[in-house]
């Protein structure tokens, strides 16, 4: 049956002649690295995109994962030079200008355009901005730890999920969600829950800080999270997150809209940058919006590390919060509304060398 599909799809590639390719390596549940290969090609007026196999990976370097590639093509007759289009993420083995996948394909088909992952390139702009601030880099191993800590034992879920359903039921309830480690704007999920379920967690973790009946070493646990939630640094930053990363991720499923037309695209991106650099003068306005959630006022002070030192300082503060803003929005910029705007131009250049012609997408 599998022959057979694959047959199929090889006999339609060859019948539309032209096509794409994206490729990408992952491991499976067993933790063997594979290859997989993905054509999009037309069918009529409709463009359609095919999985077509994985294949054990020989290598991670550029000419081994383009070798990989070019064996398999030739093996099912399927013409290299027929290829206009090369989809990978940004990663140097993939997207390098020499020695990269993309380069030594080009250099086989200079019709091979190579257009980087959108999706993949916005992904590394939150999780390259988030992991410059360590104060940001903290907060979700929290978050990450309030999730272990919860889904440890069913009681404490139990426990949590009993809290989180006193939410007004009109509302959607929110529960703690692993940190994904591959898809950074998922963690949007894992921020919400923080927000809208606040002051349950908290009630939470202090029952079970004060249930007589758990272990001692969950009881500290428990209340050193809880001393954790009951600052004001995690209100702002749980608040601020959230509202980051559910534009990341409406963003990012934009993207991958298999109908999307490229303005569209670019149309997106400038949104994301716009609302970053708003945010960038809404710190009052974050911090007011905590105060409330958390009923705190202030930060709460702590001693530098050097015994000579015993200057307090707030963990939260208004430069740190800039500078974060500051690193994401030319990100943005750079990574991905240049990349999108240069493949529009290509298009435009490809069309004009064809004549007016009535296209189904743009």
């Amino acid at each position: 049956m599998a022959k057979e599909v694959l047959g199929e799809i090889i006999t339609r590639i060859k019948k539309s002649k032209y096509y794409s390719v994206s490729v990408d390596s992952t491991p499976d549940e067993a933790h063997i690295d594979q290859l997989t290969i993905v054509v999009r090609y037309m069918e009529e007026i409709t463009p359609v995109e095919r999985f077509l196999t994985f294949v054990p990976n020989c290598g991670h370097t550029g000419i081994e994962m383009a070798n990989t590639l070019i064996t398999f093509l030739d093996y099912h007759k399927i013409e290299l030079n027929d290829c206009r289009g090369q989809s990978y993420d940004n990663a140097a083995n993939m997207s390098g200008k020499y020695q990269g996948m993309q380069a030594l394909i080009k250099n086989k088909n200079e019709f091979a355009e190579f257009v980087p992952c959108c999706g993949h390139s916005l992904n590394l702009v939150g999780k390259t901005a988030a992991n410059s601030c360590v104060a940001a880099i903290r907060f979700f191993d929290f978050i990450q730890n309030l999730y272990v800590f919860f889904t440890a034992t069913p009681t404490r879920y139990a426990l949590l999920t009993k809290k989180l359903a006193c939410i007004d039921k009109n509302k959607r309830v929110y529960v703690l969600k692993n940190l994904n480690e591959t898809r950074w704007s998922c963690r949007a999920d894992a921020t919400k829950a923080v927000v809208f379920g606040y002051d349950f967690i908290k009630e939470a973790l202090e029952e079970i800080s004060n249930d007589l009946e758990q272990k001692h070493i969950v009881k500290i646990e428990s209340k050193k999270l809880n001393e954790s939630m009951c600052t004001l640094e995690v209100a702002f930053y749980a608040i601020f997150w959230n509202d980051i990363l559910e534009r990341f991720d409406l963003t990012s499923h934009l993207l991958q809209d298999p109908k999307i037309i490229l303005q569209t695209a670019v149309n997106a991106l400038n949104s994301l940058l716009s609302f970053v650099q708003e945010i960038r003068n809404k710190y009052e306005e974050y911090e007011e919006k905590a105060k409330q959630m958390s009923g705190l006022k202030d930060y709460a002070p702590i001693q530098l590390d050097d015994p000579d030192r015993f200057k307090s300082f707030y963990r939260m503060e208004k430069s740190t919060f800039e500078e974060l803003v500051r690193l994401i929005g030319p990100k943005i910029q750079k990574k991905d509304t240049n990349i999108i705007e240069e493949q529009c131009a290509l298009k435009n250049d490809y069309l004009s060398h064809l004549g007016n012609i009535d296209l189904p997408y743009q």
